[in-house]
């Protein structure tokens, strides 16, 4: 499978036509002839807002995960095993109000080397449905490789697709505690870095080993070699939830949008809410924002890889 090419869900993609518009193929051919129409007009600022929408958060899955939820790394007891595995993969969709966007990944790749130190290697995956396609298209992947026990990370990179094409990659110099960013023709000034700072898709992995508790607040550096900043999240609540993989009881997560822009700087009561098992693994189940041009949600639709002993419901 060729990369960013990935198997599509027929009927997704059909559902996101009809929901935004049932007269979508109809309109577009009327517009040929007519080069006005007002059923146009309607699906075309429709079809704005999801595009708004796309460019705004490129996937919800990918900006909370990825961008907001951070933690502090701690040192995982020796002999204890990491709450996850090479080969766990776990797949979301995402949906714009009542519209389904895409989907994105999240997998744990076998280990390999940066320089001559051993890596943890983590990588995350994002694409539109063909409808969203028309409008704006997304494909979008992030490698970060970090030392044993989600220490600090070792390299970052970020590739994506589409009107606005990134090749990013971000070089780590520990010894003089620097990070240095460059996307294709654009190489920017080494960027001093917080001690054990850690990338935007590494702290959700640096997340997962912390023991969660209500009222604790999570912390740590997080870097994309532009910036560093301080993240944090809050537990708020321990609730059973009903989603795709049945009742799980789960921690709601809350993590700050203080450093976050875009669409969530535009909202006043802007907010993101993950929930994740309350377990050791501590996967996230569910994720909910309401911004200014709308809601979304992203849940987990499959899982893979690894022995957390929840699965998608079967369908009736």
């Amino acid at each position: 499978m060729k990369e960013f090419e990935h198997p599509i869900d027929t009927d997704l993609h059909i559902s996101a036509q009809k929901a935004l518009s049932p007269g979508f193929h109809k309109a577009r051919t009327h517009r040929s002839e007519t080069g006005k129409n007002p059923a146009l007009n309607g699906i075309q600022s429709s079809l704005k807002r999801v595009s708004i929408f796309m460019k705004g958060v490129s996937l919800l899955t990918l900006l909370v995960l990825v961008q907001t939820a951070a933690a502090s790394p701690p040192a995982e007891p020796a002999g204890q095993a990491l709450p996850f595995q090479a080969g766990e993969k776990l797949v979301f969709q995402a949906r714009w109000e009542f519209i389904p966007a895409g989907e994105a990944v999240l997998e744990v790749l076998p280990s390999e080397a940066i320089g001559e130190t051993p890596a943890l290697h983590f990588a995350a995956t994002a694409w539109s449905y063909p409808v969203i396609d028309l409008f704006y298209k997304v494909r979008n992947r992030i490698d970060a490789y970090t030392g044993p026990g989600v220490s600090r990370t070792l390299l970052y990179t970020e590739r994506s697709e589409g009107r606005r094409p990134k090749d990013v990659t971000v070089t780590f110099d520990w010894g003089r505690q620097t990070a240095q960013y460059t996307n294709r023709d654009e190489k920017r000034d080494p960027l001093p870095i917080q001690p054990d700072s850690l990338d935007p898709l590494s702290i959700f992995y640096a997340f997962r080993l912390e023991d969660l508790r209500v009222g604790a607040v999570l912390s740590g550096p997080v870097t994309d070699g532009k910036k560093c900043i301080k993240g944090t999240a809050t537990v708020i609540r321990r609730e059973r939830l009903q989603c795709a993989m049945g009742e799980i009881d789960t921690f709601l997560v809350e993590p700050s949008l203080e450093h976050v822009g875009g669409v969530f700087e535009k909202a006043k009561d802007a907010k993101i809410q993950i929930w994740v098992s309350a377990d050791r693994y501590k996967i996230p189940v569910r994720l909910k924002s309401k911004v200014i041009i709308g809601s979304f949600i992203a849940e987990l639709i499959d899982v893979s890889g690894t022995d957390w002993p929840y699965r998608p419901k079967a369908q009736d």
